[in-house]
C-alpha cells in the first residue's frame, strides 16, 4: 500500500510521541505500508522543525534523524505533476506527490482543505479518525472487535494481510468493506500491541 502522509502528521509525531499521528508513523516504520515523499515535503519538514515555537518543544537532533529516516526509507517521487485543486495552495504539493507516485491514500487531519476534496485522480484522501469503524457487540462473533457492526472480525483482516493477501484482494472478496476499514484494522492492531516509537 502506497501512502502519502501530511507533513503536519509528522510534526505531531515529533511533538507528541504517544499521539495518534505517532501510531501512524509507527505502522510505517514497522513495514505495514510504504510512504511516498518528495523533496518539497522534506524541505517543508526541515523548515517547520526550525520554527522557534516548534524547535523549543523537540530535540533538533531527533528531527534531523527523522528527516534522514524519511528520506532514506520512503519512496522518493521525482516526477511531480502540476496540481492546483486545493483551496490552500500550500497543500498542492502533497496532492502532486500522491498523484505522481500513484498513492493509494493521502492521510491528513486537514478537514478544511484536503479532506474536503475526498478524492484526487483515484487517490483516496482520508483522516486519522478511524477508530469508530471498529465495533464491539457481545452477541456477535463472541464479542470480538469487528468492522462497522458486520460479522467481519478485525483479526480476520489482520490475518489475511499477514498471509500476504493485498488490501485490493480483500476488498474484492468482501465488497461491503471500504479501504478505510482496512486502515482502521491496522491502527487497532498498532494500539493493541502498544507499538513503541522507534529510534531513528
Amino acid at each position: 500500500m502506497l501512502v502519502v502522509i501530511d507533513t503536519n502528521i509528522f510534526i505531531s509525531y515529533l511533538l507528541v510521541p504517544t499521539s495518534q499521528p505517532a501510531k501512524i508513523v509507527a505502522l510505517w516504520q514497522s513495514g505495514k505500508f510504504d510512504v511516498l515523499t518528495a523533496q518539497p515535503q522534506i524541505d517543508e519538514l526541515m523548515r517547520v522543525t526550525r520554527y522557534p515555537k516548534i524547535k523549543e518543544r523537540i530535540f533538533i537532533a531527533l528531527a534531523g534523524r527523522f528527516v534522514n529516516e524519511l528520506r532514506d526509507l520512503s519512496i522518493m517521487v521525482h516526477d511531480l505533476p502540476p496540481v492546483d485543486v486545493s483551496p490552500d495552495p500550500y497543500d498542492n504539493y502533497l496532492l502532486s506527490i500522491s498523484s505522481g507516485g500513484s498513492a493509494d491514500y493521502l492521510i491528513t487531519g486537514d478537514k478544511q482543505h484536503l479532506l474536503a476534496l475526498k478524492i484526487l485522480i483515484n487517490v483516496g484522501i482520508t483522516s486519522m479518525n478511524l477508530e469508530t469503524r471498529i465495533t464491539y457487540n457481545p452477541l456477535q462473533c463472541g464479542g470480538k472487535p469487528c468492522v462497522r457492526g458486520m460479522r467481519i472480525r478485525v483479526s480476520d483482516i489482520l490475518q489475511m494481510l499477514g498471509e500476504g493477501i493485498s488490501s485490493e484482494e480483500i476488498l474484492q472478496d468482501f465488497p461491503d468493506l471500504e479501504p478505510e476499514d482496512i486502515q482502521a484494522c491496522l491502527l487497532y492492531a498498532a494500539r493493541r500491541v502498544n507499538l513503541e516509537r522507534l529510534a531513528a
